[in-house]
């Protein structure tokens, strides 16, 4: 009956997500088109901000099965919507990241549960650190949505996922991104645009904080390890030479892998294919064997960067030229 009703919420979600789309995509080719600029990885223009879709859908189905957790991610997909039109600046972006954070976490089990058998100062000092942890995951989340489908398929994977690990009210999320997917997919028709990655980030961070033990989130963040560890190395490495951390950039590893030559769809592949062997073995097996592909995983990782992708020193110089 729960698998019934899993497979029903998906493939509601995701036919609304699709007339939705189809209903939405000729509007934002008139009034919202992402033009090439110098981080961007497409050459030609195409309209943006086409995560509104499964925001609205799936935000709306959650809602319905008791999950309000989606509703308090809403400014973040406000917000980024606008910047989408016209950039907003950081120090807003962020404010908003930190209050929805903050709402997300004093309203979590996971801080209510876990943390409340703790000394008052190691509870500030979790609650900052958990601040710090999940506005970087939402960035980081947005920070990887330059490639068609990469971001998205990943999502897809990770948030299955957390329906399994945590919590069965986000499979229409699940469907409304498969649907997506169909628009997302290499050659792109549509971009998320940072109306749907930040929304991603913060209906994330949810999911996670509705988990009952440390093991369960950590799980959840070792599946999305291969979206996570690219934005994170990338920021001390643009710091040691002397890049600003919080301007755009191409210099992550799957942009310069694309940089070398590989195709949007084989990086995409590549990131979704290593997301899912993390997610199969945590599921289906246990944490230490997926800590062996975990390790396999970075050190292929590493390869790649010194010998396939685009050195990283000179995408900083073409970066600025």
């Amino acid at each position: 009956m729960l698998l019934t009703n899993n497979i029903k919420n998906l493939l509601i979600s995701g036919f609304i997500t699709v007339i939705f789309l189809k209903i939405l995509t000729p509007f934002l080719k008139k009034h919202l088109i992402d033009k090439p600029n110098k981080r961007s990885s497409h050459i030609s223009p195409k309209p943006t901000s086409g995560g509104i879709s499964f925001v609205i859908v799936s935000t709306f189905l959650m809602a319905l099965q008791g999950n309000y957790n989606p509703i308090i991610s809403l400014p973040l997909s406000i917000v980024g919507l606008f910047d989408d039109i016209k950039n907003v600046k950081q120090r807003d972006r962020y404010i908003v990241q930190f209050s929805t954070v903050t709402v997300l976490l004093s309203s979590s089990l996971f801080f209510q549960n876990i943390i409340v058998n703790y000394p008052f100062y190691l509870k500030i000092l979790f609650f900052i650190f958990f601040i710090f942890l999940f506005t970087g995951l939402i960035n980081f989340i947005n920070f990887m949505d330059g490639l068609d489908g990469l971001v998205c398929g990943s999502m897809i994977i990770i948030i299955t996922s957390g329906s399994i690990l945590i919590s069965n009210s986000y499979w229409p999320l699940v469907g409304s991104l498969l649907a997506f997917l169909l628009f997302n997919w290499s050659p792109s028709k549509i971009f998320m645009g940072d109306v749907g990655s930040t929304y991603l980030g913060g209906v994330l961070t949810g999911l996670i904080l509705l988990s009952n033990s440390w093991i369960i989130a950590f799980k959840i963040f070792f599946i999305s390890a291969p979206l996570i560890f690219d934005a994170l190395v990338c920021i001390p490495r643009r710091f040691l030479n002397n890049q600003s951390i919080f301007e755009a950039h191409k210099s992550h590893l799957y942009q310069r892998l694309h940089q070398a030559g590989w195709s949007h769809a084989s990086v995409s592949t590549l990131y979704i294919f290593f997301t899912l062997i993390l997610s199969l073995n945590i599921i289906f097996l246990n944490i230490k064997i997926a800590s062996v592909f975990l390790i396999a995983e970075l050190i292929i990782a590493i390869w790649l960067d010194q010998n396939k992708a685009l050195p990283f020193v000179e995408s900083i110089r073409k970066n600025k030229i």
